[in-house]
């Protein structure tokens, strides 16, 4: 079975990922050892749950829209799911480029040097910006070879073609979001991006997917 060869293959390379990271870990000697502290571990929950709660409300959304796409029919859940794999790695250096920036934020705000922490969103949010325009283009750009990869179905391939279209004003606020949130993360302020995004997954991706693939 193709499927379970998949998922075995996806096991062993987290077990060897796991494997590896104990190995890091002692050719480094880093001290590791499990201490509980009550006051600790609450702060942590605070700013870990609603963090945790961003990606899980996207990834519930995802799984909302997705249903109501393949309601459309078996061309059409195919057609999300080969655009879904390109479009992943549009986001991935304005992605980088948020986990950069919420550490040296982290920083800054420890050394009150805001103006500081001011000019690096600033910079790093126009790279962010600039990357995933120059990706989308070029997916955009190239869409017809990139979905034959895929599938030789000229319907598919032609319909892939308005929704690379699209993404190219999705991977804008993105872009913002990623650089946004891991801002604020840096800050302490974890309510703000979690409020966004439930607002945004539900009220409109889910919503408007709702109305457009069911109701219309």
């Amino acid at each position: 079975d193709p499927i379970s060869r998949v998922a075995l293959a996806a096991g062993i390379a987290q077990v060897l990922s796991l494997v590896c990271s104990v190995l890091l870990f002692r050719h480094c000697k880093c001290p590791f050892a499990f201490e509980y502290k009550e006051s600790s571990m609450l702060k942590t929950l605070k700013l870990g749950i609603p963090g945790a709660m961003v990606g899980f409300m996207f990834r519930i959304a995802q799984t909302v829209t997705t249903g109501f796409v393949a309601l459309m029919g078996d061309d059409v859940i195919n057609t999300k799911v080969y655009i879904a794999n390109i479009v992943g790695y549009v986001p991935l250096i304005g992605g980088a480029l948020s986990s950069a920036n919420t550490v040296f934020m982290g920083r800054y705000k420890g050394a009150k040097q805001f103006e500081k922490s001011k000019t690096l969103y600033r910079q790093n949010l126009c790279i962010a910006l600039c990357c995933n325009l120059a990706l989308s283009l070029a997916a955009f750009a190239f869409h017809r070879p990139l979905m034959r990869l895929f599938t030789s179905n000229e319907e598919i391939i032609a319909a892939s073609g308005i929704i690379f279209f699209a993404d190219l004003f999705v991977q804008l606020p993105r872009a913002v979001n990623n650089i946004s949130e891991g801002s604020l993360s840096a800050n302490g302020d974890v309510k703000v991006p979690f409020v966004t995004s439930t607002i945004s997954c539900w009220a409109c991706s889910v919503a408007l997917s709702y109305v457009l693939c069911v109701l219309c």
